[in-house]
């Protein structure tokens, strides 16, 4: 069965600012095999446990992804291998996410993120890579509520 779906591995940027789901939800993206690196799992899962809010945002986009994957033919596995401690330490340079790489090039998968450098450095690499711009977020600014056509500014 798993033969024959297309091969997708996703990094930590595609999930945490939704752009997965998104693509899911939108038909880009069906009957294939999504394939999380554990590196992008433990990643998660350590944010998380540091209290960092995408750790959480992460987290729930993957327990969404394993929710809604029946509806679109998708199946969701977890391959590759824990990083090291040394990866970790490594992690601001580009360690993980040649692991990603790595684990693409590995199961002959096209990489999906929304990190502009992960995929200009798959492409130069030779790996087929999908760019999914993430979408601008609308923050409303809490102070913007004390000001109407009176008030000038707020101390």
């Amino acid at each position: 069965m798993i033969e024959n779906l297309s091969k997708i591995v996703v990094d930590t940027s595609i999930i945490i600012n939704g752009q997965l789901i998104a693509q899911i939800e939108s038909g880009h993206i069906i009957d294939s095999e999504i394939i999380i690196p554990q590196a992008v799992f433990d990643e998660l899962q350590s944010q998380a446990s540091q209290k960092k809010e995408q750790g959480f945002i992460g987290l729930e986009g993957i327990k969404k992804l394993k929710d809604i994957s029946a509806n679109f033919g998708l199946v969701i596995s977890i391959k590759g291998s824990h990083p090291t401690s040394e990866d970790i330490r490594m992690a601001g340079t580009g360690r993980i996410d040649a692991i990603i790489k790595d684990v693409a090039k590995q199961n002959q998968a096209t990489l999906y993120t929304s990190d502009n450098v992960q995929h200009l450095v798959a492409q130069a690499e030779g790996l087929e890579s999908v760019f999914v711009k993430p979408l601008p977020k609308n923050i409303v600014l809490e102070f913007l509520k004390f000001f109407d056509s009176e008030t000038m500014s707020v101390h």
